[in-house]
């Protein structure tokens, strides 16, 4: 990432793609976010100035620094529950109509991320057990069970960031700015309140805030006139399909692989997810 700095005092960020591409880095669709996104104004991401060859310039914001060790500040936390369900209802049961975004209505790209979790499962067990014995049996219990089970995440969907973790909701001046738009899908709001409580949160205070969380979120929402049926159902599902993408991506061989995966892992075992497998 580059800071520029135009004659005319404009600053600006440009995002270039590491080659080879770093784990989980997926460039080419935040490029084509952002270029879907350019004439949507008025909401909390960085406004586009241009794309070339999958190099991305945006505008520069001065962002709040921010530590997984220690996890967000409770204003942080306010804050960017607030800017996420207010994302959440822009698009609420009316999601952008894009050919290239993830659905999970979509069988195919529920099949797909079965086999993903399958492969990975199977290749990295051992490693992945060692790291939280007790997750076994429920890692276990989803192979060629997934695509049934995150069928659910297509009811009361909305454009979701996917990776909606404290680092990627930052703090400026003028309020949270949602970032890193790699991995956006039309999901179950509940997939991104899971990316933020079991990435942001060290686990204990993970346990102690969520419920908390989440009815801000669902209050929030229901105060811009979306009913969200179940958010706390919503939510379990969105914590296991968590636990399951580190699965998918444990085979990139990433150097917080540990942490990332016993929060998520333990956060599904906590919420006795093996209930929703179908």
């Amino acid at each position: 990432m580059w800071r520029l700095e135009l004659d005319n005092g404009v600053t600006l960020i440009a995002k270039v793609p590491y080659r080879p591409a770093r784990p989980g880095e997926r460039a080419s669709i935040e490029a084509k976010f952002y270029s879907e996104m350019r004439e949507h104004r008025g909401l909390p991401i960085p406004r586009f100035i241009a794309e070339h060859e999958g190099t991305l310039v945006l505008e520069y914001l001065e962002l709040s620094p921010f530590s997984f060790k220690r996890g967000p500040s409770e204003a942080h936390m306010s804050v960017a529950i607030d800017a996420l369900a207010d994302w959440h209802a822009a698009f609420w049961q009316n999601p952008p109509d894009w050919p290239w975004l993830p659905d999970f209505a979509d069988p195919e790209f529920r099949r797909a991320t079965e086999k993903n979790y399958d492969q990975a499962w199977t290749a990295h067990r051992n490693r992945l057990v060692e790291l939280l014995p007790e997750f076994a049996d429920l890692g276990d219990g989803l192979v060629g069970r997934l695509a049934t089970t995150l069928e659910p995440l297509a009811d009361s969907s909305t454009l979701c960031h996917g990776d909606a973790h404290a680092e990627n909701i930052s703090l400026a001046s003028s309020g949270a700015y949602l970032l890193d738009w790699q991995d956006p899908q039309i999901a179950n709001p509940g997939c991104d309140l899971a990316v933020f409580t079991t990435m942001s949160l060290p686990t204990g205070k993970r346990r102690e805030l969520e419920q908390d969380l989440v009815d801000r979120h669902a209050s929030r929402m229901a105060a811009s006139g979306c009913h969200w049926p179940d958010p706390w159902q919503g939510y379990r599902l969105g914590v296991l399909r968590r636990a399951a993408r580190i699965v998918e991506i444990a085979s990139e061989e990433f150097s917080s692989l540990p942490w990332v995966f016993r929060r998520s892992a333990q956060a599904a075992l906590d919420h006795d997810v093996s209930d929703l497998i179908q």
